[in-house]
């Protein structure tokens, strides 16, 4: 079975994620098709893909669950994009974020660029790295703090608080993290992707509920992304909540924007008849066909 990636029956960690969302997609097609009979299975599809986009995108399902909080506050909590973004692909995305970073400037224009101290000296970047014989070997090999590697003198830093990664890297990841997010027009909170009561059900999901909703395991881990000891910190699938389908609910007034066109449908009473403004085009659906509507 085609999944979009050519690891997936290599690392089973991967096979069962594909797995699991796989299930939800199909889960949550039944759901809207249960609320909405009146949408084809064109419709039905997109909305569920739409949903499971967001998902990935959402904090408890996202990788943001398992960086440190100084870097999680970097990153707003938030995912690359609707299309499913995991850390393997974070890894090229570094990679060619550090190779371009490489070839234009050091280390001590990078720092000036994220507000952090430049070194200029041995004393300097001895404080800097926390570790003056470091500094010194530096100092050696460079000659100055200037021309250090990006890289090296990234990962050479000492972690932040909490964290795994040092302020400079702290700071990089974090921007272009926030950069690619704001340049994506379906990020899941962006207005016009999800209604404000969408959002709001979205914004309960969990990567726990997933499991839950697609699997027979009746007890999960709260903190799904950290390593537990069953019982210890495990909970019952009923106290996890669940998304809130209702909020997709389809009825006569409503809204939507389609392929970048904008289609509003209006009631009038008794629902005698429906009128449909697509662009300067206006068309009259007869009364009988009304039956359509919830």
């Amino acid at each position: 079975m085609p999944l979009g990636d050519s690891r997936a029956s290599e690392m089973l960690e991967l096979a069962c994620m594909h797995t699991l969302f796989l299930r939800e997609h199909n889960r949550l097609a039944r759901g809207l098709k249960r609320l909405n009979p009146q949408w084809n299975g064109e419709k039905i599809y997109q909305e569920a893909r739409k949903i499971v986009g967001a998902m990935i995108q959402v904090p408890p399902c996202h990788l943001s669950a398992l960086l440190p909080c100084p870097l999680v506050s970097q990153l707003s909590w938030w995912a690359l994009s609707a299309r499913g973004f995991h850390w393997v692909g974070g890894e090229v995305l570094l990679t060619s974020l550090c190779s371009d970073m490489q070839q234009h400037a050091g280390y001590v224009s990078w720092r000036k660029f994220c507000g952090l101290s430049q070194p200029r000296g041995v004393e300097s970047l001895g404080q800097v790295l926390n570790n003056k014989n470091l500094a010194r070997k530096f100092m050696k090999l460079y000659g100055t703090p200037r021309n250090i590697d990006i890289w090296v003198g990234a990962l050479a830093e000492p972690f932040v608080d909490g964290g795994r990664v040092g302020p400079l890297m702290a700071c990089l990841i974090g921007t272009q993290f926030r950069n690619t997010r704001d340049g994506d027009r379906f990020w899941w909170e962006n207005t016009g992707v999800f209604t404000a009561q969408q959002r709001s059900s979205l914004a309960k999901i969990s990567l726990s509920r997933i499991i839950c909703d697609n699997t027979r395991i009746s007890k999960v881990s709260r903190n799904i992304f950290r390593a537990n000891s069953y019982p210890h910190s495990f909970v019952s699938c009923s106290s996890i909540p669940k998304l809130d389908l209702r909020a997709w609910k389809s009825n006569c007034m409503e809204e939507s924007t389609e392929q970048g066109i904008s289609l509003k449908v209006h009631t009038v009473p008794a629902c005698k008849q429906v009128q449909i403004s697509k662009s300067l085009t206006t068309q009259t659906i007869p009364a009988e066909l009304c039956s359509h509507f919830p």
